[in-house]
């Protein structure tokens, strides 16, 4: 489904979503792609933002998620030039005014074009993994403050950090808003992609897999599909790079990033000698905490201290050193991972393979 225009229609919707207008980098605008004007010209002129011809600021809905449209919008076409920058350096995108009730994540991704640049690179191979994500911010009042109220609160802007130990090279960064306004119901979200094409200098040797735009969302993901009007105590929109897990003498390891509104976490697996063991990790926080699948019951998970890796601590033993140990913000977080390997378990009917698990949420981040 496409947010489609009639004329009548135009300068209501046109007011209802909205565009990026230009992205800045180190105090030197770049324009976007000028819905209002370009559309209609026979030649527009070569800017770094990809070109469509969706005039009204339309969605991408749900439906179209198995679409090329859901990588760079509707109809997109290749932009005809790229803005140079650095690795470590930010850039800043400006929308129109964003309507204040259309709230959900903001969501920001990079994908390699390969040594012949953007320009002309096939958008449908391209893969992209997230480099930046703000969901839910705040839940203390209903609907909450997301990462597009945020984005209000700046004037409709949104500052993204380039990774810094990233690869040169050319990339298109894929920038996106999801309105969560009408979620509810399947089909309900509402996708705003807006993609632009950089070139990356620097040093770093990063090469981060990736998905392929068309496998970063599934209309029944709990972060697509999801009441915005209850109260919500975490949000979490899983969409990582898929790839094999490395075996190093039977053991495998992988992890996957995962940001609410309590902060950044890093969630791993690791297997050895059939003993399956998760773990999550505040970026900022410690203890790390583990969660330990004894694989008599797929359902029953423990969470432990990593003293040794080998083996978890016993029942008794987690309520000491949970009551004693871990911060009150941590804990709160602990039944969102609970959640999250229930229904990776059940939708893999109990089955424990990596891959299988992790398809659930388009993948894992592997080492």
């Amino acid at each position: 489904m496409y947010s489609l225009l009639s004329p009548a229609l135009f300068a209501s919707l046109v007011a209802a979503h909205g565009h990026v207008t230009n992205i800045v980098i180190n105090g030197v605008s770049f324009s976007g792609w000028d819905i209002n004007s370009y559309p209609y010209e026979q030649s527009p002129p070569s800017v770094v933002a990809w070109g469509t011809p969706n005039t009204g600021n339309g969605f991408i809905a749900p439906d179209a998620y198995k679409t090329s449209d859901i990588i760079c919008h509707l109809n997109a076409t290749n932009a005809k030039g790229h803005a140079v920058v650095a690795a470590g350096d930010r850039v800043f995108l400006q929308w129109t005014d964003w309507p204040e009730s259309h709230h959900g994540p903001v969501v920001d991704y990079l994908a390699s074009c390969g040594s012949s640049g953007c320009e002309a690179v096939d958008k449908t191979t391209l893969k992209f993994f997230k480099i930046d994500g703000v969901g839910l911010v705040d839940d203390s009042t209903v609907p909450g403050i997301w990462g597009d109220d945020q984005l209000i609160a700046q004037d409709s802007g949104w500052m993204v950090e380039i990774p810094p130990t990233i690869a040169p090279g050319h990339y298109v960064l894929r920038h996106e808003l999801i309105a969560l306004h009408s979620a509810g119901t399947e089909d309900g979200a509402q996708n705003y992609p807006q993609c632009f094409n950089l070139q990356i200098t620097g040093s770093g040797s990063d090469q981060p897999a990736g998905v392929l735009g068309t496998d970063l969302y599934r209309p029944t993901d709990p972060g697509i599909i999801v009441n915005i009007y209850t109260s919500l105590s975490t949000y979490f929109l899983a969409n990582i790079t898929l790839s094999d897990c490395p075996r190093t003498n039977y053991l495998q390891w992988c992890y996957l990033n995962y940001t609410n509104h309590l902060g950044n976490y890093r969630f791993w697996y690791t297997g050895d000698r059939g003993r399956r063991c998760y773990r999550w990790q505040h970026y900022n926080l410690s203890p790390q905490v583990h969660y330990h699948n004894t694989g008599e019951d797929h359902k029953a998970y423990q969470c432990y201290h990593y003293h040794h890796a080998e083996e978890p601590i016993g029942r008794e033993q987690l309520h000491v050193r949970r009551q004693q140990h871990v911060p009150r913000q941590t804990r709160g977080i602990l039944s969102v991972f609970q959640q999250l390997f229930k229904l990776i378990w059940h939708k893999t009917h109990g089955k424990p393979a990596l891959k299988d698990a992790f398809e659930v949420w388009a993948g894992d981040e592997c080492y």
